[in-house]
C-alpha cells in the first residue's frame, strides 16, 4: 500500500501557520474579551450610580411627606382630644340629670358631632358594649362581636387601659379597624378618655385617610414617577420599578404601569423576574446588585438581552432598577472584533510567506547533502529509486545505505572512501552552519512582525493626513473653478482672474470654502507628514537595537541613549498616561549589559506610567554623575507605595496591582539585574504623593 508523500517542506509551512496564527487569535481573543469586560463593568458602575441617585431622591421624598404627615398627625391628635376632653363634659352634665330622656338628647347630639370626612365619636359602657357607634350602626353590640377575631385582643386591650385614665387625662392610640359590612382594615387614630361616673370610656377617632397630607405620599409618588420614567440610559436604556408582587410601578415609558409580570420567562424557563425580586428582599440599606435578563417591551418583535443596577426601597416596596441595552454598551466593540480579524488574516498570511521562504531554505541543502550521500564517491550517479522515496530525510536514510554497500563493495578503495567521507563531513558543517542562519532569520522574522504592529500606529495618522490633504486639494480645484465662473457670469467684470478676485461675491466664496484656513492647514500637513515618517524610522531602529541579542561579555554604553530607546518603544504608554521630563545631565559611557538595563528602566517607566492619574500624571528622568557612579533618578506623582509595602516590592511575585494587571516580577528582575552590575536601586514613596526610584551604576565595573 503506497503511502502519501509529505515533503519537510510542507509540514514546516504548517507548523509554521499554526505558530503564528494560533497565539495572534489568542491574544486577540484575550484583548477582545478584556474590552468587552470593561465595558460591562464600566456600564455596570453608571446604572448602579443612576440606581443610587433614584433611590436616594425617593427616601428624601419619603422623609419629606413623612415629616408633613407628623406635624398635621400632631394637630389632629391635639383636636381629636379636645373633641373627646367636650363630650365627656356633656356627659358629665347629663350625669347630673341622669333620666333616660336627657341620655337620648345626649346620645344623639354627640353622634352629629362631625370629625374630618369619615370620623365620628363612640362610646364604649362598663361591659365592652357599644352605647355610641360610628353611624349607630353597633349601639349595643359588644365590641368583640364587631371587630376581627385577629385584632379583638388588641382592641379590649385599649379599652382596658382607658379605664386606668385620670380625670383630665386621654391618650391617643393607633390601630386598624373596619367599619361594619367592610371586610377592610384601615388605619385609624382615636383619643380615649374615661367617665368614672358612668364607666364609660369615650373615644373620638378619624381614619387616617381623612388627613389632607395623607394623599401627599401618593401625589409625590407620582411625581417621582414620572420624573424616573423621563430617564433616559443610553439609545434605549430606562429606569424601571416593580414592587413585591411583581407588577410594575414604573414601566418604560409607563404604558405597563400596573402590569405583573411575575410570569416572565427567559430562553431557559427561568422566572427571572421572581429572581430579581428574591434577591432585592435580601439587600440591605443602599445594597445594590448587577443582573443580566432579556426583555421585550411593546413594539419589540424579540427579547434582549439588558443588564440593570438593582436596589430595594423597603418603605414604598418598590424594586427600582436602572437598565440598558447590551447592544447598546457593546456596539464599539463590533469594530474592534473586526480589527481581530483582519490582523489574524494578515499574521496568518505573512506567517505563512515567512514559514515557506523557510522552508524552502532547509530542505535545499538536505536535498544537495542526500545527493552528496548517495553517490558513495564524487562522480556516482544517483540513484532513480532513492530519489523516488516517501520524503527526505527517507531519501537520506537510502543514500547512507546505498553509501554503505558501495563501501563494503569497494574495501580496497578505503582511503577514496575516506576522502569522500571528509567531504562529506565539510558539506553537512556548511549545512549546519545555514540551519543556524536560519534560525537568526526566524528570530528576525518574529521581531519584524513585533515592528510592524508597533509601526502602525504612526502610519495611521499619516494615511489620515493624506486623506486631508486630498481633499484640500480638490477644494483648491473648487475655488478655481468657482473664481473663473463668477468671472464670467458677473457683468462688465474683466477676465484676470485678480479683478475676479476682489469681487464681494469671490470674497464670500472665498469664506465659504475656508481657503486661507485650508492653506495654514496644507503646510501644518506636510510637517505632520514628515514627523510621522521621521517617528517611524527612529521606532524601528530604536527596536532592532533593543532587540538584538546580546553576549556575555560587557560593552561600553551611554545609559542616556539606553533610556531613549526605551522611551521610544514604551512611547504610546507613557503619552497616553503622562507628560514626560527629561533632565539629563552629561554622562560618561560605562561597561554593561544595555539590553538587560533597557529592560530595568522599560520596567520602571512603565510601573510609573500605570500609576499616575490619566491625563494628570507627570514622570520626571533624571541623570547625572555622583563620585564614581552613574545615577538615574524616575520621579512619579503617581498613588505612591503603602509603607507596609515598601520593603516587600523586590520580592519576587510580590505586585500591589490589581489580580491579572501585574505578575510581581518586573522589580525582582530589575533588582538582579542591577546587582549583576554591581549597583544599587532604591525607592522613596509617599502615599498619594508619587514615588522616587533611584538606581545607581558604577562608572567602572567588571
Amino acid at each position: 500500500m503506497a503511502r502519501m508523500f509529505l515533503s519537510i517542506k510542507w509540514k514546516f509551512l504548517m507548523v509554521g501557520i499554526v505558530l503564528v496564527f494560533l497565539p495572534t487569535f489568542i491574544l486577540g481573543l484575550v484583548i477582545y474579551r478584556t474590552y468587552r469586560q470593561e465595558a460591562a463593568d464600566t456600564i455596570r458602575r453608571d446604572l448602579r450610580l443612576i440606581a443610587a441617585g433614584w433611590y436616594t431622591a425617593a427616601d428624601i421624598y419619603y422623609q419629606e411627606v413623612q415629616r408633613i404627615l407628623k406635624r398635621e398627625e400632631y394637630l389632629v391628635e391635639k383636636r381629636l382630644g379636645s373633641i373627646a376632653l367636650d363630650v365627656k363634659k356633656m356627659v358629665a352634665l347629663e350625669a347630673a340629670a341622669h333620666s333616660s330622656a336627657s341620655e337620648a338628647r345626649l346620645l344623639d347630639q354627640v353622634s352629629r358631632i362631625k370629625v374630618g370626612r369619615s370620623g365620628y365619636v363612640f362610646i364604649i359602657d362598663g361591659q365592652d358594649r357599644f352605647v355610641l357607634s360610628g353611624g349607630r350602626k353597633d349601639d349595643g353590640q359588644k365590641v368583640a362581636d364587631t371587630s376581627p377575631g385577629a385584632k379583638t385582643a388588641e382592641y379590649l386591650a385599649i379599652i382596658s387601659s382607658a379605664r386606668q385614665l385620670k380625670e383630665d387625662e386621654s391618650r391617643t392610640f393607633h390601630f386598624d379597624w373596619s367599619e361594619p359590612g367592610s371586610v377592610d382594615l384601615r388605619k385609624k387614630m382615636s383619643v380615649l378618655v374615661y367617665v368614672p361616673e358612668r364607666n364609660w370610656v369615650i373615644g373620638v377617632g378619624t381614619y387616617y385617610s381623612d388627613f389632607k397630607s395623607y394623599d401627599m405620599e401618593r401625589i409625590v409618588q407620582d411625581e417621582l414617577k414620572t420624573r424616573m420614567a423621563s430617564q433616559k440610559i443610553g439609545e434605549r436604556g430606562y429606569v424601571w420599578v416593580l414592587n413585591t408582587a411583581g407588577s410594575y410601578v414604573v414601566s418604560k415609558d409607563r404604558f405597563r404601569d400596573g402590569e405583573n409580570v411575575m410570569a416572565a420567562r427567559d430562553a431557559r424557563g427561568r422566572l427571572f423576574v421572581l429572581d430579581i425580586i428574591q434577591l432585592a428582599r435580601g439587600l440591605g440599606a443602599e445594597g445594590y446588585f448587577a443582573y443580566e435578563y432579556p426583555w421585550k417591551n411593546i413594539g419589540e418583535q424579540q427579547p434582549l438581552n439588558k443588564m440593570a443596577a438593582v436596589m430595594y426601597y423597603p418603605k414604598w416596596d418598590w424594586i427600582i432598577g436602572a437598565s440598558a441595552y447590551e447592544t447598546d454598551y457593546l456596539k464599539g466593540l463590533a469594530t474592534i472584533k473586526w480589527r481581530v480579524f483582519q490582523i489574524c488574516a494578515l499574521f496568518m498570511v505573512l506567517g505563512s510567506l515567512v514559514a515557506y521562504v523557510f522552508a524552502l531554505w532547509i530542505s535545499r541543502p538536505i536535498r544537495k547533502l542526500e545527493g552528496v550521500a548517495a553517490s558513495g564517491n564524487l562522480n556516482a550517479i544517483i540513484d532513480r529509486k532513492i530519489l523516488d522515496s516517501n520524503d527526505e530525510i527517507g531519501s537520506l536514510a537510502q543514500a547512507f545505505l546505498s553509501m554503505m554497500r558501495h563501501l563494503n563493495d569497494k574495501i580496497n578503495e578505503i582511503e577514496k572512501s575516506r576522502m569522500a567521507l571528509i567531504k562529506s563531513n565539510s558539506d553537512l558543517e556548511s549545512a549546519h552552519g545555514r540551519l543556524a542562519q536560519s534560525e537568526k532569520l526566524a528570530a528576525i522574522g518574529q521581531l519584524a512582525a513585533g515592528v510592524a504592529h508597533e509601526v502602525n500606529n504612526p502610519l495611521a495618522y499619516v494615511m489620515s493626513n493624506l486623506g486631508t490633504l486630498e481633499q484640500y486639494v480638490k477644494t483648491y480645484e473648487e475655488v478655481l473653478d468657482g473664481y473663473d465662473s463668477l468671472c464670467n457670469q458677473e457683468p462688465g467684470a474683466e477676465r484676470q482672474t485678480g479683478s475676479c478676485l476682489r469681487s464681494g461675491a469671490a470674497l464670500k466664496l472665498r469664506e465659504q470654502l475656508r481657503l486661507d484656513e485650508v492653506r495654514r492647514d496644507m503646510a501644518d500637513l506636510l510637517v505632520e507628514l514628515n514627523d510621522g515618517l521621521e517617528r517611524v524610522k527612529r521606532i524601528v531602529i530604536d527596536l532592532r537595537a533593543f532587540a538584538r541579542s546580546e553576549s556575555d561579555v560587557k560593552v561600553a554604553a551611554n545609559v542616556r541613549d539606553i533610556i531613549e530607546k526605551v522611551i521610544t518603544i514604551a512611547g504610546n504608554e507613557i503619552r497616553s498616561k503622562a507628560h514626560l521630563e527629561k533632565d539629563y545631565g552629561d554622562l560618561p559611557p560605562i561597561n554593561c549589559f544595555p539590553y538587560r538595563l533597557g529592560q530595568v528602566f522599560m520596567n520602571i517607566i512603565v510601573n510609573a506610567a500605570q500609576a499616575v492619574p490619566p491625563g494628570e500624571g507627570v514622570i520626571r528622568i533624571r541623570t547625572f554623575v555622583e563620585g564614581a557612579s552613574v545615577v538615574v533618578e524616575v520621579t512619579d506623582n503617581g498613588c505612591g507605595i503603602l509603607p507596609e509595602n515598601r520593603d516587600r516590592i523586590f520580592e519576587p511575585f510580590f505586585t500591589t496591582k490589581p489580580v491579572g494587571q501585574g505578575t510581581g516580577l518586573g522589580l525582582s528582575v530589575s533588582y538582579e539585574i542591577i546587582k549583576s552590575h554591581h549597583g544599587e536601586i532604591a525607592v522613596a514613596s509617599e502615599p498619594g504623593k508619587g514615588s522616587i526610584i533611584t538606581i545607581r551604576l558604577p562608572i567602572k565595573a567588571g
